[in-house]
């Protein structure tokens, strides 16, 4: 996993150039980075802070399930002085102390959103019409998040986008 060639592909991914050493490979739909490494001969994706931790610091703190959390509050940050262990509590106590626990929609415009949707508004144009990710769009609208504010939600959303994304890659060919 910590392979001499992994960690040159690793670095060749980050950008060292400020105080947050920044992931620059892919990133996951809520922001954090991954990279791909062959555990127990399997591959698998693992978050690129925790990578970097396991690095600089004793890998088996991780085994044990702590999580690791960032000083800097940015999710693609490897900087080790940036990262320290924690758990779920204190990642939400973080949170609360910080100020990220605050949402840009209302749930009037979340009930909006839904409505807007639901007749036929593409993802895209509303993200940008409500400021927010086309993912943000997308669990409101499935019903993944903020499920308490009402209106329309249809799971069967995802398949149709699936359904969709298939369809245009063979028209493409």
């Amino acid at each position: 996993m910590y392979s001499a060639r992994r960690q040159e592909l690793f670095w060749s991914h980050v950008d060292r150039t400020g105080l947050c050493w920044e992931w620059t490979g892919c990133v996951t739909g809520i922001g954090y980075g991954l990279f791909s490494v062959k555990r127990s001969g399997e591959w698998a994706r693992v978050q690129v802070h925790r990578y970097s931790w396991g690095l600089h610091n004793d890998p088996s703190d991780l085994e044990t399930g702590a999580w690791v959390l960032h000083h800097c509050d940015n999710r693609v940050c490897v900087n080790p002085a940036h990262l320290y262990l924690g758990d779920a509590q204190q990642n939400a106590n973080d949170a609360m102390n910080r100020d990220r626990l605050h949402t840009k929609l209302t749930p009037d415009q979340v009930v909006e959103l839904r409505e807007l949707r639901s007749s036929g508004e593409g993802i895209e144009v509303l993200a940008s019409r409500f400021g927010v990710t086309s993912g943000a769009v997308s669990g409101i609208c499935r019903g993944r998040s903020r499920r308490s504010c009402g209106g329309p939600t249809h799971p069967s959303w995802a398949f149709r986008c699936k359904e969709t994304r298939k369809r245009k890659r063979k028209e493409s060919r």
